[in-house]
């Protein structure tokens, strides 16, 4: 069971980074600023220099992934649980990258952690938790460790399966020159930081993507239907991860 553990854990690590990694980079591509494979390169640095900084800020990242305040302590230190929550997870959001569709990944483990507490019969109490892949391996190989490991398969996740994603938001969804990238990076920037001094647990993935939206609506260029698809893939990912992870619970 511990080493299906630490396997799911690598395995939301993965997804993240294949659904995740490029976005902040998404306005680079879009605008012709950077070839693909430059701004991929950059992305991937950006992305393992960025989960190495939270190694000073490991022990408050498992707490809020751990599912307490969410479901009874028994139930979120059950493997079980565990496990259900990260397998629906990852599956939510590797399925939704191979469809090129940027979503949360914050929304597909909240789901998680709502679908297995139900199947568990813990209830649900509330749930403040923000985006990290430490759900199962920080406590089993130790979270400064565990950081690592994500960081790594994250940017491996990156490399390998990022493009579908990219080229949703860089190139299907509006038509951007450099001033819209450069608005776009700078609202979707700002935004979260202040989120994040606030505490507020805002996804990434939705201020980019409604910023790249903004500057297409201003010149008239936004592609409707590509949008369409991304806000209906938003609305499905927390009750699809809720739904596979309740199953999985039962299962296991």
């Amino acid at each position: 069971m511990e080493a299906l553990l630490i396997i799911a854990a690598v395995f939301v690590g993965f997804s993240n980074g294949a659904n995740d990694n490029f976005k902040g980079f998404a306005t680079v591509w879009g605008s012709d600023t950077l070839p693909y494979r430059q701004a991929l390169t950059l992305a991937t640095i950006a992305t393992i220099l960025g989960s190495l900084m939270s190694l000073g800020l490991s022990q408050s990242l498992i707490q809020q992934f751990s599912g307490k305040g969410l479901v009874p302590a028994e139930v979120a230190a059950n493997s079980t649980f565990i496990l259900s929550v990260a397998l629906a997870a990852a599956s939510t959001v590797l399925v939704a990258t191979r469809m090129g569709l940027p979503v949360s990944t914050t929304h597909a483990l909240i789901g998680g952690l709502v679908g297995a507490g139900l199947a568990t019969g813990g209830g649900i109490v509330y749930f403040t938790p923000k985006l990290a892949a430490l759900l199962v391996a920080a406590r089993l190989i130790g979270a400064k460790t565990s950081i690592v490991v994500i960081a790594v398969v994250m940017a491996v996740g990156g490399l390998l399966y990022a493009r579908r994603v990219a080229q949703t938001m860089s190139q299907r969804m509006d038509q951007m020159d450099h001033v819209q990238g450069l608005v776009a990076n700078v609202i979707t920037a700002g935004l979260v930081i202040f989120a994040s001094k606030l505490g507020m647990p805002v996804s990434t993935t939705q201020v980019s993507v409604s910023s790249i939206a903004g500057t297409g609506f201003a010149s008239n260029t936004v592609n409707w239907a590509t949008l369409r698809g991304i806000l209906l893939s938003w609305a499905g990912t927390l009750p699809v991860a809720a739904v596979i992870a309740y199953l999985l619970a039962h299962i296991l």
